[in-house]
C-alpha cells in the first residue's frame, strides 16, 4: 500500500486480477458486440466475404474504449454505426485480432513473432499505446529475419515501422529469404527497408532501389539482358521509394533542378524516369536544407551529434566478398555521385557485395 497523507486514506495502488475480466471475453457474458474478423487470405482485400465465413468474437464496447482512443471515438461518437451490434474490422486478420483481444481483456500469451508486426500495426492504427510501446521494447536479436519478412509483407507502412525496421534490418542482410521477399514486395514496403540497409554510400542505395523498379526478379537469378528492354516501356521512379535514400549527398544541382521540376539531373543519375510532384519538391528542399544545416556546422566547428544508426556509417560488417559467376560488378561510380559528403566516391564493386542481390545491373550514371 502506498503511504497517504498524515491520518488520511492509503492507496492500493491498481487490481493486479484479471481474472473476471478475462471470462468476459471468454464466455461472451454481458457483451454487447460481435465483430466478424477476416481471415489471413482477406485482411486487406476488397472481396465481399459472408459473415458465416469469418471468425466471429464477442466483445464489450466498453473495454475495447478504455484502451483505444480510436474506438472510443467510434462507439461513443456520431458516426452511423456507432450504436450497431456488429462491427467488422476494415484491417487486420482474424489471428492477429484475436490475439489483441486476448491482450486486451488481460490474457497474458506469448506473442508469435509471425504476429509482431501485424498486432503492431493494429496498435498503432488504433491507438493502443500501452500495446505499441510493449512490442516496440520486444527483443528482437533472434527473430529479426522473420520480423523483416513480415516488414516487407505489411498491410501498411507506417512511422512505427520504421523503429522497427531500424532495429532489425542492419542484422539480417545476409539472409536470402530477406532479399527474396524484398524483390517480391510493394514499393512502399521496399522503401522501408532499403531505408535502413547498411551501405558505404547512398549511391549504392540508389541503386538497389533502381534495380527493383526495373524488374529485380531477373537480376538475382543472372538472366538479365539489357538489350530485352530497349522496346519496353520507360520506367518511373515511384514516390514512395524518395524517403528511402538519403538525397543530401548528391549533387546540388539535381537537387535544386528536381526542386523546381526539372527532373533531367535525376533521370540521367537514376536511368529512369520522374514525375514532377509535390512529394519530389519537398523530398528534395529537405535534402538542400540539410546541405545547409552540415555546412553551417561545419563551419561552426561544430560536430553532427552522434546518433544510434547511421545510415552513412561504414558498414563492412555486413558485406560480404564477391563471389560467384553470376555476380558481375555494376558500373563504375563517377566520384561526386553518392559519396557521406562532398567529394568522396564509392568503389566499384561495393554494391554487388550486398549478399544475395547478385547483380548485374547497370544503372545509368
Amino acid at each position: 500500500p502506498r503511504s497517504g497523507p498524515s491520518g488520511g486514506p492509503r492507496s492500493l495502488g491498481r487490481s493486479p486480477d484479471f481474472r473476471g475480466l478475462r471470462s468476459l471475453l471468454d464466455e461472451g457474458v454481458l457483451a454487447d458486440l460481435t465483430l466478424f474478423l477476416r481471415g489471413n487470405e482477406s485482411s486487406t482485400g476488397d472481396e465481399e466475404v459472408t459473415h458465416s465465413a469469418k471468425d466471429e468474437v464477442r466483445a464489450h464496447r466498453a473495454v475495447l474504449a478504455g484502451v483505444s482512443d480510436v474506438l472510443r471515438a467510434k462507439f461513443a461518437g456520431t458516426f452511423s454505426d456507432a450504436g450497431g451490434s456488429t462491427w467488422e474490422p476494415e484491417v487486420g486478420s482474424a489471428e492477429a485480432w484475436h490475439w489483441t483481444l486476448r491482450w486486451i481483456y488481460g490474457h497474458e500469451d506469448a506473442l508469435p513473432p509471425s504476429l509482431l508486426v501485424e498486432v503492431l500495426l493494429l496498435a498503432d492504427h488504433f491507438q493502443i499505446e500501452s500495446l505499441s510501446a510493449g512490442i516496440l521494447a520486444y527483443p528482437m536479436d533472434d527473430i529479426a529475419e522473420e520480423v523483416v519478412c513480415h516488414l516487407l509483407q505489411a498491410w501498411a507502412c507506417p512511422e512505427v515501422l520504421g523503429a522497427l525496421a531500424r532495429r532489425c534490418v542492419p542484422l539480417v542482410v545476409h539472409s536470402t529469404d530477406v532479399w527474396n521477399a524484398m524483390w517480391d514486395s510493394r514499393p512502399q514496403n521496399v522503401a522501408l527497408f532499403a531505408r535502413f540497409v547498411p551501405v558505404l554510400c547512398e549511391m549504392d542505395r540508389l541503386r538497389l532501389l533502381c534495380s527493383y523498379v526495373l524488374g529485380s526478379r531477373s537480376f538475382t537469378e543472372g538472366r538479365f539482358d539489357p538489350q530485352e528492354r530497349k522496346d519496353e516501356e520507360p520506367r518511373f521512379f515511384p514516390d514512395c521509394l524518395l524517403s528511402a535514400v538519403g538525397w543530401d549527398a548528391f549533387p546540388v544541382e539535381v537537387l535544386e533542378g528536381a526542386s523546381r521540376d526539372d527532373v533531367t539531373g535525376l533521370e540521367e543519375l537514376t536511368g529512369l524516369q520522374h514525375r514532377p510532384s509535390q512529394v519530389l519538391r519537398d523530398t528534395m528542399r529537405r535534402a538542400i536544407a540539410r546541405r545547409c544545416q552540415a555546412l553551417e556546422l561545419q563551419v561552426q566547428g561544430v560536430r553532427k551529434p552522434a546518433t544510434p544508426f547511421n545510415r552513412r556509417e561504414r558498414a563492412d560488417m555486413y558485406l560480404l566478398p564477391l563471389g560467384g559467376d553470376h555476380l558481375r560488378p555494376p558500373s563504375q561510380i563517377p566520384p561526386s555521385h553518392g559519396g557521406s559528403g562532398g567529394g568522396s566516391s564509392c568503389a566499384s564493386g561495393l554494391f554487388s557485395r550486398l549478399v544475395g542481390l547478385g547483380l548485374g545491373v547497370h544503372v545509368k550514371l
